[in-house]
């Protein structure tokens, strides 16, 4: 995927939409990016033998479960939020914050804030929630939530897709 978010930025074929930070663009060179960390994330399993994100998009009774897979893309958990504390959402997290030792990576963007409003609903010793921003995390997140969806789904089916290869 890292070949993809190379190929996006070429003159040839986005690389003036991605130098206008063009909202579809970011989100798309994103999700190839993230590949990688959204793998990790989405092939986690729970106690069970479940998938954990499979468990998050179906719990109804707690709906914002899913929302911690945004940090993924550089999206941050919605203020409020309160996923449920099990090991799913502890092991997710701690792949969004090894993710977010590295600038380029979108967790980095958002990770820490993340960590922080799950801790205040899981105790605050529940994740880590000092994994360090870098000095220069490069672009804000842009787009539509619409948008934002489709770059996470993107990830993350790819990312299962491949697991089934």
């Amino acid at each position: 995927m890292a070949k993809y978010a190379n190929q996006i930025k070429l003159a040839p074929n986005c690389g003036t939409d991605f130098d206008r930070q063009n909202p579809l663009v970011i989100q798309a060179y994103d999700g190839f990016i993230a590949y990688g960390t959204m793998y990790q994330a989405a092939c986690l399993r729970s106690p069970t033998g479940s998938y954990c994100f499979a468990d998050a998009i179906t719990n109804f009774t707690s709906p914002t479960d899913s929302y911690v897979y945004y940090t993924g893309i550089g999206m941050p958990l919605p203020g409020g939020s309160r996923p449920t504390c099990n090991s799913c959402l502890e092991k997710t997290l701690d792949v969004f914050a090894s993710a977010s030792s590295n600038s380029s990576q979108p967790a980095n963007r958002n990770y820490v804030n993340t960590a922080q409003l799950v801790n205040l609903g899981c105790g605050p010793d529940f994740v880590n929630s000092t994994i360090p921003a870098a000095a220069s995390a490069g672009r804000l997140a842009a787009g539509s939530p619409r948008g934002l969806l489709t770059g996470l789904y993107l990830a993350v089916f790819l990312a299962i897709g491949h697991s089934l290869l």
